[in-house]
């Protein structure tokens, strides 16, 4: 069962993280930094009295490169594909592929050699590059909070 001390704490807490998630701006922290942090919160929560202290460090980590690779969406494939027959065939396709693959219980049966031919091909429509992943940012506090319930 929640304290009204604990449940007050959780209600602030709760209201400070959507307010700083949305007026915060993460491109302000540089990279690879750190802040030494004291703050004090107070104010009401449903009329009740609250306050709280914030002690400890701001740590931001550096940013990462790392490998991305896309290729394209299997319905742009498949348009592409399609777009090379004629309307009827088309239409024969769209129309019998679907029943052959529910029926074969979600396999379609290929020829190994048009398989190996079609990976190829998709390994040539990826593209890659490197994308930059920003580091985390975490806190580490000086002063862990203990309701008066606990302490």
């Amino acid at each position: 069962m929640a304290t009204l001390i604990g449940l007050t704490r959780a209600i602030a807490l709760a209201a400070l993280e959507k307010w700083a998630t949305k007026e915060g701006d993460r491109d302000e922290l540089a990279a690879g930094s750190s802040y030494d942090v004291s703050l004090t919160i107070d104010g009401l929560v449903d009329g009740q009295d609250f306050a709280d202290a914030c002690i400890g460090r701001l740590l931001v980590n550096h940013d990462s490169q790392q490998a991305h690779s896309t290729g394209p969406k299997p319905a742009v494939l498949v348009a592409a594909l399609l777009a090379d027959l004629p309307p009827r065939r088309r239409q024969q396709i769209l129309d019998r592929l679907p029943d052959q693959y529910l029926a074969a219980g979600g396999r379609l049966e290929v020829d190994p050699d048009l398989l190996a031919d079609a990976e190829r091909m998709l390994e040539r429509l990826r593209t890659s590059s490197t994308i930059t992943r920003r580091g985390s940012v975490r806190f580490e506090p000086t002063n862990p909070f203990r309701p008066d319930s606990e302490q």
